[in-house]
């Protein structure tokens, strides 16, 4: 099994869970056991283990939620799309696993560098990038292979504890 990790809500938020696998998202190794926790927007996002703050986008309130319209872009659109306005927090655990949690809103309380403890606010939900409803999309990476002089990553499985 995997490793442990706390609910990324506070106490009293009961969200309803799933792991969509399609052409949008959940596909592919960095995203296959990608955890999306459906809750209301704004809604505190807390990190589910200790560790500093690697990345921080925070920048847009423009997202896509017609499945219709994500039909008609090319993979390389849909990338793309999500790159420049999703919304997340990278949290580096210490022991070269990276915490991602996406489709976050635009207020910034953390900055790269800072140091997080387990259970902290780190954002809250909102709706960025590629999503049909506000939700948070939960990812555990660690580093595979260097690629061309490129990181490359693969999410694995976790357990959440309240």
């Amino acid at each position: 099994m995997g490793l442990k990790y706390s609910l990324p809500f506070p106490k009293g938020v009961k969200p309803v869970t799933g792991a969509p696998h399609g052409r949008y998202a959940h596909n592919g190794p960095k995203f296959r056991h990608a955890t999306d926790f459906v809750v209301p927007p704004g809604t505190p996002v807390l990190a589910a283990r200790g560790g500093t703050i690697y990345f921080v986008k925070h920048d847009s309130t423009t997202y896509i939620s017609d499945m219709a319209l994500m039909d008609r872009m090319t993979e390389k659109e849909l990338r793309r799309f999500a790159e420049k306005h999703t919304n997340w927090v990278t949290i580096d655990n210490g022991d070269g696993t990276f915490a991602e949690y996406v489709h976050l809103d635009t207020r910034q309380i953390v900055r790269p560098g800072q140091k997080i403890r387990r259970r902290q606010r780190i954002g809250y939900i909102g709706m960025s990038g590629l999503t049909t409803e506000p939700h948070l999309h939960f990812n555990a990476v660690r580093e595979k292979r260097k690629r061309k002089g490129r990181k490359s990553f693969e999410s694995f499985p976790v357990e959440f504890s309240a």
